[in-house]
């Protein structure tokens, strides 16, 4: 897999597992999602090969 350069937002990972921001947060409170580098204060942004990773790992996608 190759290292892709740049950032999500809340919105791109929401949208990414299928989430509200709520469960997003949750999902970090919990330890069951990342926390976000800080890089820019109070905005949130996720490297994207990290977030790569964690989905290809992680999260079982849509369930049928």
């Amino acid at each position: 897999m190759h290292e892709t350069i740049g950032f999500y937002t809340v919105k791109d990972i929401c949208r990414i597992l299928n989430v509200c921001r709520t469960t997003l947060w949750r999902m970090r409170r919990d330890g069951v999602f990342p926390d976000p580098p800080e890089i820019y204060g109070r905005l949130l942004r996720w490297p994207k090969h990290q977030v790569d990773e964690w989905v290809l790992h992680h999260w079982p996608g849509p369930r049928r």
